[in-house]
């Protein structure tokens, strides 16, 4: 007989058999149920019913030696064509039913557990005596996946436990020493018990509970996330005496029974399987055909060079660098960390070997991973900055470098593997599952009766920090995560994607782009500022995530939290994001060493984090002292409010390119000319933290003087400048109870020539016009005693 074929059905066993009558209560094999009813009537009528219905469905009750009378008979519900050898956890219930007489149930517990076993799990079950506790379905069904008191309370209540289906508010009292005695056989109290342990440790968010027999009230809740639509996902939270919250979701597990009304898979931690890539391929598909959001993807032109990844000959073991000279074709690209000098690219030496072919046994394990995502995906074209870039030719370094911004975009995928610090390190690798992923097989009752099973899987299971992820640490690979419109993500859990409509995880949950303002694309940004896509309502009071300039600062503030292995990357990896933002802000509108020219008043206002700089400054130039690229360390934007009102006009403001092929890459020089006022001051260290400024002969450019030696708030661009001792303050913003500018380094004395080291605020708790530049800063800005200085 196999029990693994025997579905559940709605009956309840009636029979004089104690042992019987409990295991078939709980009795769970393989994840398919085993429910028995009896019912008075003729034992050998009864064998003889049982051995006719069960012709054909995968019962032969000839194998259990039947003959005895301690029952009358016993019904089954059995899977039609289920064999000893099939098994099939496919099978679907047909809820006929079998007749067994005493015999039959006699041979039945030769399968069963001895009333021993049971004794040391409580799991006595009470009929139901209500015709509706009749139609529902039976503990049986359940086995030991669930105790019984469980199942009454969760599943045969008048409030069912149904993720997906319905809602739930489910109350119930037991104690910790219930919980412990039934942990064991019982997935819902091991649940129970795993959950408040787990935050009873927890330093954050302990819970006091009592003694063992202290009784416990415990709420479950469900319900499915709507604010993303097509979300798909359900959650199942825990509440311990109204003051712990333990949240799970809700996903299949491999029961068919429940396939179709839980809409989410588990964790699939083989992020190079062949599952992997079908889903991968799924999310492409849904993205390129039914995301009207996402841009429709259409093939151009290949970069100059690319990898042909079809196998040379019988070895899959050989690729070839191609020239494609203007063929059109779809292609991915590779965002990953060099993690230091490339031990294998091409140079003008190597290049005419690369194009006749190159071993994959040579490449690092990140080169190889991708050559491999690329074939499962079906496509024949890899773009490789690495491979693809002549490293020692800086011509084409120049060209290519300028052109990679356009690359990414218009890649059919990127293939980012964020795990990876280094080439070597590769990123197929499966995935170890998390101490803190538990797991939780429950029951699910689905509408028409059956009895299948779902997962649940700690909230801890889907934790994703982009900050904890090597490459995320890097400045080039800022660009390649802003640009793709398509991106498959191998991060150090698991598969993840991201479009610009929404962001998907393997077996986790599904968040709509649209529609979560803090999960929005730049694309999306740059849609929105220019017209061709409409922009969600916002929160009142809330600041426009869809702003173009507000985007940008965010840009600039993430991008200098990254480094940068040469320092001139510091201008060059940005490029590419600079490039799509001059769409928005069209030609009237300059790209000026890191600032557009259409806000270039408010991007000068930035500061270096003081508790994130560098001690001194690199050598050799990059860019102007008054763009942030000069600067090392994360750079800080402050309140817009704070320059709302110019105490200085912009005079001339020009930056000079390195190369006419990069205008958004290496530059030359750069010049900036303010009207304003400037004041000598002295730093004054206050060790570790922001410098202090106290000026040598009182504020003179602010309407209401400050006495000599009042200490003003500053932020030196680095350590090396705070240490300066003397230096010049220039106010390039003023209102009523403030102040703030930047501070400057004199380069040449009789030119009025000098150069940012700092930024300054200045503030009265009080008021008394601190700020206020002869009262009206427009006009004050124009007065005799205001002159033209230079910042280079």
């Amino acid at each position: 007989m196999c029990l693994a074929a025997v579905m559940g059905v709605r009956h309840v066993l009636k029979a004089s058999k104690e042992r019987l009558q409990r295991v078939c209560s709980s009795l769970y094999c393989g994840g398919k149920a085993v429910s028995a009813a009896a019912a008075n009537g003729d034992g050998e009528q009864g064998h003889s019913q049982d051995h006719k219905a069960s012709e054909g469905h995968g019962v032969n009750t000839e194998q259990l030696g039947l003959a005895d009378n301690h029952f009358s008979h016993v019904e089954l519900a059995v899977v039609p064509n289920a064999t000893e050898q099939d098994g099939s956890p496919d099978a679907v219930v047909t809820g006929q039913s079998a007749n067994l007489n005493a015999a039959d149930a006699r041979a039945l517990l030769a399968f069963l557990p001895s009333e021993a076993q049971l004794d040391e799990r409580p799991l006595d079950y009470v009929p139901p005596t209500s015709s509706k506790e009749e139609d529902a379905p039976s503990a049986s069904c359940v086995g030991d996946t669930v105790c019984t008191k469980c199942w009454e309370h969760f599943y045969a209540g008048p409030h069912i436990l149904q993720p997906f289906i319905s809602k739930s508010n489910i109350e119930y009292t037991t104690s910790l020493a219930e919980l412990e005695r039934s942990a064991n056989g019982c997935s819902m109290c091991r649940f129970f018990l795993e959950s408040i342990q787990l935050r009873q440790k927890s330093t954050h968010n302990y819970l006091e509970i009592g003694g063992p027999s202290e009784q416990v009230l415990l709420k479950v809740s469900t319900g499915t996330r709507t604010k993303y639509p097509n979300s798909e996902t359900a959650w199942l939270a825990l509440h311990c005496n109204d003051e712990l919250r333990v949240g799970t979701f809700v996903v299949c597990s491999d029961d068919p029974t429940t396939a179709s009304y839980i809409r989410r898979r588990d964790i699939n931690f083989n992020v190079g399987s062949e599952a992997s890539y079908q889903l991968a391929k799924t999310w492409l598909w849904e993205c390129t055909e039914g995301h009207e959001e996402c841009p429709k993807y259409a093939q151009r032109p290949l970069p100059t060079r690319v990898l042909d990844v079809t196998p040379i000959g019988d070895s899959r073991q050989q690729i070839r660098l191609c020239i494609p000279n203007e063929k059109v074709a779809a292609y991915t690209a590779l965002s990953y960390c060099w993690g230091g000098p490339q031990s294998f690219s091409t140079q003008v030496s190597t290049l005419d070997a690369h194009l006749n072919g190159i071993d994959m046994h040579q490449l690092p394990s990140t080169i190889r991973d991708a050559v491999t995502v690329t074939r499962g995906l079906g496509l024949q074209f890899l773009w490789i900055d690495a491979f693809c870039i002549i490293q020692d030719d800086d011509l084409d370094k120049q060209k290519e470098i300028a052109r990679m911004g356009e690359i990414y975009q218009h890649a059919y995928c990127t293939i980012i593997a964020e795990c990876a610090a280094r080439a070597s390190d590769g990123f197929l690798h499966e995935r170890q599952e998390p101490p803190d992923c538990a797991q939780y097989r429950l029951p699910y009752v689905v509408p028409d009766g059956g009895v299948g099973t779902m997962l649940l899987r700690s909230q801890e299971a889907y934790g994703y920090d982009p900050l904890d992820e090597p490459l995320n640490a890097r400045g080039w690979t800022l660009q390649e995560r802003l640009l793709p419109p398509r991106q498959l993500l191998y991060t150090s859990q698991r598969l993840r994607w991201k479009c610009q409509t929404r962001e998907d995880i393997d077996g986790g949950v599904t968040f709509n782009m649209y529609y979560e303002p803090y999960l929005y694309s730049m694309a999306r940004v740059l849609d929105v500022a220019s017209g061709k896509t409409p922009a969600p309502d916002l929160a009142n009071g809330m600041i426009d995530p869809w702003n173009p300039w507000t985007f940008w600062k965010r840009v600039v503030m993430e991008f200098s939290r990254r480094l940068c292995t040469d320092p001139a990357d510091r201008v060059r990896a940005i490029g590419g994001i600079a490039k799509e933002f001059q769409r928005v802000w069209g030609a009237q509108s300059r790209y000026l060493a890191g600032h557009p020219e259409c806000h270039l008043f408010e991007s000068l206002g930035w500061r270096v984090d003081p508790f994130k700089m560098v001690h001194a400054r690199r050598s050799g130039y990059r860019a102007p002292s008054w763009s942030w690229m000069a600067a090392e360390g994360e750079v800080r934007y402050d309140e817009e409010s704070k320059w709302s009102r110019r105490a200085v006009t912009v005079v001339e403001c020009a930056v000079t390119p390195r190369s006419s092929f990069a205008p958004f890459g290496d530059i030359s020089s750069g010049v900036l000319k303010l009207h304003g006022r400037v004041r000598e001051a002295r730093w004054v260290s206050r060790g570790q933290g922001p410098y202090n400024i106290s000026f040598i002969n009182g504020l003179e450019f602010l309407a209401r003087p400050i006495d000599d030696g009042y200490t003003v708030s500053a932020f030196s661009d680095s350590a090396e400048d705070g240490a300066r001792g003397a230096v010049w303050c220039l106010v390039t913003s003023a209102s009523r109870n403030s102040a703030c500018g930047l501070v400057l380094d004199v380069v040449e004395a009789g030119e009025r020539c000098f150069r940012r080291v700092g930024y300054f605020e200045v503030s009265h708790p009080w008021g008394y016009g601190l700020g206020a530049v002869g009262g009206d800063p427009e006009l004050d800005a124009t007065s005799d005693r205001d002159q033209v200085i230079t910042i280079v």
